[in-house]
Protein backbone atom coordinates (compact mmCIF):
# COMPACT_ATOMS: atom_id res chain seq x y z
CA UNK A 1 0.00 0.00 0.00
CA UNK A 2 1.42 3.32 -0.43
CA UNK A 3 0.72 6.24 1.26
CA UNK A 4 0.59 10.13 0.86
CA UNK A 5 -0.39 12.40 3.81
CA UNK A 6 -0.76 15.89 3.45
CA UNK A 7 -1.45 18.22 6.75
CA UNK A 8 -1.92 21.61 6.63
CA UNK A 9 -2.09 23.06 9.97
CA UNK A 10 -0.26 26.61 10.09
CA UNK A 11 -2.27 29.43 11.38
CA UNK A 12 -5.05 27.11 12.20
CA UNK A 13 -5.91 25.91 8.89
CA UNK A 14 -7.61 22.98 8.52
CA UNK A 15 -6.42 19.52 8.56
CA UNK A 16 -6.43 17.09 6.41
CA UNK A 17 -5.33 13.65 5.51
CA UNK A 18 -5.14 10.82 2.76
CA UNK A 19 -3.92 7.82 1.00
CA UNK A 20 -4.72 5.37 -1.01
CA UNK A 21 -3.99 1.49 -1.90
CA UNK A 22 -5.05 -0.19 -5.05
CA UNK A 23 -7.14 -3.28 -5.29
CA UNK A 24 -3.93 -5.67 -6.15
CA UNK A 25 -5.06 -5.91 -9.89
CA UNK A 26 -2.40 -5.16 -12.76
CA UNK A 27 -1.00 -1.63 -13.17
CA UNK A 28 -3.14 -0.87 -16.28
CA UNK A 29 -5.35 2.00 -15.77
CA UNK A 30 -8.41 0.58 -16.67
CA UNK A 31 -8.00 -2.21 -14.08
CA UNK A 32 -7.26 -0.95 -11.19
CA UNK A 33 -9.76 0.60 -8.54
CA UNK A 34 -7.63 2.76 -6.08
CA UNK A 35 -9.23 3.05 -2.93
CA UNK A 36 -9.00 6.94 -0.95
CA UNK A 37 -9.01 6.69 2.58
CA UNK A 38 -10.06 10.42 3.12
CA UNK A 39 -9.94 11.64 6.91
CA UNK A 40 -11.21 14.86 6.90
CA UNK A 41 -12.68 16.34 9.75
CA UNK A 42 -16.40 18.08 9.96
CA UNK A 43 -15.19 21.80 9.16
CA UNK A 44 -12.93 21.17 6.29
CA UNK A 45 -15.83 19.05 4.82
CA UNK A 46 -18.06 21.74 5.87
CA UNK A 47 -15.69 24.45 3.94
CA UNK A 48 -14.66 22.03 0.83
CA UNK A 49 -18.64 21.85 -0.10
CA UNK A 50 -20.00 25.05 0.39
CA UNK A 51 -16.82 26.48 -1.62
CA UNK A 52 -17.34 23.63 -4.47
CA UNK A 53 -20.89 24.58 -4.42
CA UNK A 54 -20.18 27.90 -5.00
CA UNK A 55 -17.70 27.11 -8.20
CA UNK A 56 -20.52 25.07 -9.29
CA UNK A 57 -23.10 27.93 -9.02
CA UNK A 58 -20.07 29.89 -11.41
CA UNK A 59 -20.00 26.66 -13.70
CA UNK A 60 -23.77 27.92 -14.94
CA UNK A 61 -22.57 31.02 -16.41
CA UNK A 62 -18.87 29.97 -17.69
CA UNK A 63 -16.42 27.90 -17.86
CA UNK A 64 -13.04 27.42 -15.95
CA UNK A 65 -11.66 28.74 -18.50
CA UNK A 66 -11.73 30.02 -21.99
CA UNK A 67 -12.95 27.24 -24.15
CA UNK A 68 -10.98 27.40 -27.99
CA UNK A 69 -14.52 25.95 -29.46
CA UNK A 70 -13.88 23.24 -32.40
CA UNK A 71 -16.68 24.94 -34.76
CA UNK A 72 -17.65 28.33 -36.96
CA UNK A 73 -21.25 27.41 -36.42
CA UNK A 74 -22.37 29.92 -33.37
CA UNK A 75 -25.54 27.45 -32.18
CA UNK A 76 -23.46 24.75 -32.16
CA UNK A 77 -20.52 26.19 -30.29
CA UNK A 78 -23.18 27.79 -27.66
CA UNK A 79 -24.70 24.11 -27.13
CA UNK A 80 -20.91 22.80 -26.69
CA UNK A 81 -20.40 25.16 -24.24
CA UNK A 82 -23.53 24.88 -22.48
CA UNK A 83 -23.11 20.99 -22.46
CA UNK A 84 -19.12 21.43 -20.89
CA UNK A 85 -20.87 23.70 -18.34
CA UNK A 86 -23.87 21.29 -17.24
CA UNK A 87 -20.91 18.49 -17.19
CA UNK A 88 -18.87 20.35 -14.77
CA UNK A 89 -21.64 21.00 -12.53
CA UNK A 90 -22.50 17.27 -12.34
CA UNK A 91 -18.94 16.72 -11.53
CA UNK A 92 -19.06 18.92 -8.55
CA UNK A 93 -21.64 17.36 -7.35
CA UNK A 94 -20.27 13.87 -7.26
CA UNK A 95 -16.80 15.24 -5.66
CA UNK A 96 -19.30 17.06 -3.15
CA UNK A 97 -20.90 13.45 -2.53
CA UNK A 98 -17.82 11.98 -2.02
CA UNK A 99 -17.00 14.41 0.60
CA UNK A 100 -20.44 14.04 2.30
CA UNK A 101 -20.20 10.18 2.55
CA UNK A 102 -16.72 10.72 3.98
CA UNK A 103 -18.18 13.41 6.18
CA UNK A 104 -21.27 11.02 7.63
CA UNK A 105 -18.55 7.88 8.46
CA UNK A 106 -19.52 5.84 5.36
CA UNK A 107 -17.11 2.47 4.70
CA UNK A 108 -14.59 4.01 7.42
CA UNK A 109 -13.97 7.15 5.02
CA UNK A 110 -12.75 5.13 1.85
CA UNK A 111 -13.57 5.96 -1.09
CA UNK A 112 -13.37 3.34 -3.81
CA UNK A 113 -12.88 4.89 -7.47
CA UNK A 114 -13.61 3.05 -10.34
CA UNK A 115 -11.99 4.01 -13.81
CA UNK A 116 -15.20 6.49 -14.44
CA UNK A 117 -14.62 8.49 -10.78
CA UNK A 118 -11.10 9.03 -11.08
CA UNK A 119 -11.94 10.62 -14.14
CA UNK A 120 -14.70 12.61 -12.94
CA UNK A 121 -12.36 13.89 -10.01
CA UNK A 122 -9.29 14.61 -11.73
CA UNK A 123 -11.51 16.70 -13.85
CA UNK A 124 -13.74 18.49 -11.95
CA UNK A 125 -10.40 18.87 -9.68
CA UNK A 126 -8.53 20.60 -11.90
CA UNK A 127 -11.83 22.79 -13.42
CA UNK A 128 -11.87 24.12 -9.63
CA UNK A 129 -8.55 24.57 -9.08
CA UNK A 130 -8.33 26.60 -11.81
CA UNK A 131 -11.59 28.25 -11.34
CA UNK A 132 -9.65 29.11 -7.34
CA UNK A 133 -6.89 30.77 -9.31
CA UNK A 134 -9.04 33.05 -11.32
CA UNK A 135 -11.10 34.16 -8.50
CA UNK A 136 -9.15 34.10 -5.61
CA UNK A 137 -5.56 33.56 -6.56
CA UNK A 138 -5.62 36.23 -9.56
CA UNK A 139 -2.82 38.69 -8.00
CA UNK A 140 -0.22 35.56 -7.25
CA UNK A 141 2.13 34.83 -9.81
CA UNK A 142 2.89 30.91 -10.76
CA UNK A 143 6.15 31.59 -8.63
CA UNK A 144 4.24 32.27 -5.32
CA UNK A 145 1.59 30.19 -5.54
CA UNK A 146 3.94 27.42 -5.71
CA UNK A 147 6.08 29.14 -2.82
CA UNK A 148 2.81 29.08 -0.88
CA UNK A 149 1.79 25.32 -1.83
CA UNK A 150 5.40 24.91 0.13
CA UNK A 151 4.72 27.52 2.33
CA UNK A 152 1.14 27.79 3.40
CA UNK A 153 2.01 30.63 5.99
CA UNK A 154 2.63 33.12 3.47
CA UNK A 155 -0.81 32.83 2.32
CA UNK A 156 -3.13 35.85 4.01
CA UNK A 157 -5.75 35.11 6.50
CA UNK A 158 -8.67 35.36 4.10
CA UNK A 159 -7.71 33.23 1.64
CA UNK A 160 -7.65 30.03 3.95
CA UNK A 161 -10.91 27.88 3.30
CA UNK A 162 -10.16 28.52 -0.73
CA UNK A 163 -6.05 28.06 -0.60
CA UNK A 164 -6.76 24.14 1.56
CA UNK A 165 -9.26 23.49 -0.99
CA UNK A 166 -6.31 23.99 -3.48
CA UNK A 167 -4.43 22.46 -1.97
CA UNK A 168 -6.80 19.57 -1.21
CA UNK A 169 -7.71 18.92 -4.77
CA UNK A 170 -3.36 19.46 -5.96
CA UNK A 171 -3.06 16.60 -3.27
CA UNK A 172 -6.26 14.63 -4.40
CA UNK A 173 -4.88 14.56 -8.17
CA UNK A 174 -1.39 13.74 -7.09
CA UNK A 175 -2.60 11.05 -5.16
CA UNK A 176 -5.07 9.30 -7.93
CA UNK A 177 -2.32 10.10 -10.86
CA UNK A 178 0.17 8.03 -8.48
CA UNK A 179 -2.56 5.19 -7.67
CA UNK A 180 -2.89 5.08 -11.34
CA UNK A 181 0.04 5.31 -13.20
CA UNK A 182 2.82 4.55 -10.12
CA UNK A 183 5.76 5.44 -12.20
CA UNK A 184 4.95 8.92 -13.55
CA UNK A 185 7.19 11.63 -11.79
CA UNK A 186 5.10 14.54 -10.23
Amino acid sequence: MALLSFIGAPKNRLNFTYSYSTNGNSTLFLNKMPNINLELSRDIVSALTKLIESISIMFKHNLAFDAIVPTDDPDLAVAWKQDLMEQLQLDCDYLIAILIQQDIGKNNNIVSLDDHGIEVTLRVASAIRLKLRTVFFSELTDEELEDAMLNPANIPPHLDKPFTCYQFLAGLQETLIRAIEPNIEI
